[in-house]
């Protein structure tokens, strides 16, 4: 049953973990490729993570789409 709910909770959030990490190991990439790329790798996956938030939100308020 412990396994059962802590399935469920690692599944709830297994997308928002990939995404972090996929964002990490991106700007990381980018600090290893040229010092200065970082602040531009930066500035657009806190422009792409803020687009993301406010398109979620807008179709949790849509009803899914209806």
């Amino acid at each position: 049953m412990i396994f059962k709910t802590i399935l469920q909770i690692i599944k709830r959030f297994f997308d928002v973990f990939c995404y972090l990490l996929a964002v990490i190991f991106v700007n990381y990439g980018a600090f290893s490729i040229y010092k200065p790329l970082v602040w531009f790798s930066l500035a657009f996956t806190c422009g792409l993570t803020g687009w993301l938030s406010e398109w979620i939100a807008d179709q949790k308020n849509k009803g899914g789409g209806k």
